[in-house]
């Protein structure tokens, strides 16, 4: 006779509570990932604020991609090409992440499954907010800095996400 059949609990019960278990033990290690992945993302992000010179050249309505491959052909005889790919891919990866990070909220919460799944949604929701709006200030020459703005506010919000669920795991 096993120790739960022992207390008259079932083989069922004990089960279920490891698979939840197990499956907020992975949605920390994804969220421990996320925000290690943020640091790196703010670090380069600053780098890029701080030390690269992009070009500022204004793009003309109709030749979008010919002033768009001139900003970007100057901008990599500046050095900042290599700082910038690795924060696009960086921001790739958190994309993929942020949508784990829900996949696995959706499966592994019961009881506290609406906050969990929400903060989850916030998480993705920022992380969109501030790849679309790099992207934006991007195509914009990197001169509207309301983008720039954006790609901050979508950061943050992003961080306080993460660390909120990570929290609520407790």
């Amino acid at each position: 006779m096993t120790e739960n059949e022992e207390k008259g609990q079932s083989k069922m019960s004990g089960t279920s509570s490891v698979e939840r278990d197990g499956g907020i033990t992975t949605v920390r290690a994804v969220v421990v990932v996320m925000l290690l992945a943020l640091l790196l993302q703010f670090l380069l992000g600053m780098w890029l604020n701080l030390f690269a010179t992009f070009p500022q050249q204004t793009v003309s309505s109709g030749d979008v991609f010919g002033g768009m491959m001139g900003s970007m052909m100057s901008f990599m005889l500046s050095g900042g090409m290599p700082v910038l790919m690795v924060h696009m891919m960086t921001g790739f990866v958190m994309l993929a992440l942020a949508v784990i990070v829900l996949a696995v909220s959706v499966t592994a919460y019961s009881d506290k499954k609406a906050t969990g799944v929400l903060l989850g949604v916030a998480g993705l929701g920022s992380i969109l907010l501030a790849g679309i709006s790099g992207l934006y200030f991007m195509y914009s020459g990197f001169s509207n800095d309301v983008y720039s703005y954006l790609m901050a506010v979508g950061f943050i919000l992003a961080f306080m996400a993460y660390f909120a669920e990570l929290l609520f795991l407790g």
